[in-house]
């Protein structure tokens, strides 16, 4: 075998490697779907059948039901307990008062996605975020 016939096949067996071991062209982001608290609530991001469940939602979430002025325990209601030790989440930073594990990046799945909201001196919900780790 030789010239162009042998670069074909080369080149059809690295795009076949690739698309098998998820290497290829398609994103690694969970399809969007509209907020619902219940699942949202239910949803273990450690849990390999629910890992995409909350990140698929957060935009959702953030567009229509996370105003600002929710109280620490209006958030809990809507969306659960938060991540009770950050620290050990690699969140570091003391500033952002709540955190929610939301599963694997939207752009690499090795990676760990989290909401987080920083309250006002108030206690109700000034700013949130979402974060690679």
């Amino acid at each position: 075998m030789n010239g162009p016939l042998r670069s074909w096949i080369v080149g059809a067996t690295i795009l076949a490697v690739s698309a098998g071991c998820g290497g290829g062209a398609t994103s690694s982001r969970p399809k969007q779907r509209p907020f619902d608290a219940i699942a949202w609530r239910a949803a273990d991001p450690n849990s390999r059948s629910d890992r995409e469940i909350r990140g698929s939602m957060v935009d959702d979430l953030i567009a229509q039901k996370l105003p600002d002025n929710l109280t620490m325990a209006e958030v809990a209601r809507l969306l659960g307990a938060p991540i009770s030790d950050r620290l050990s989440a690699g969140i570091d930073d003391p500033s952002w008062d709540i955190a929610y594990h939301l599963g694997p990046t939207r752009d690499s799945p090795i990676d760990e996605e989290f909401l987080l909201l920083r309250l006002n001196g108030e206690g109700k919900v000034a700013e949130y975020r979402v974060v690679p780790n």
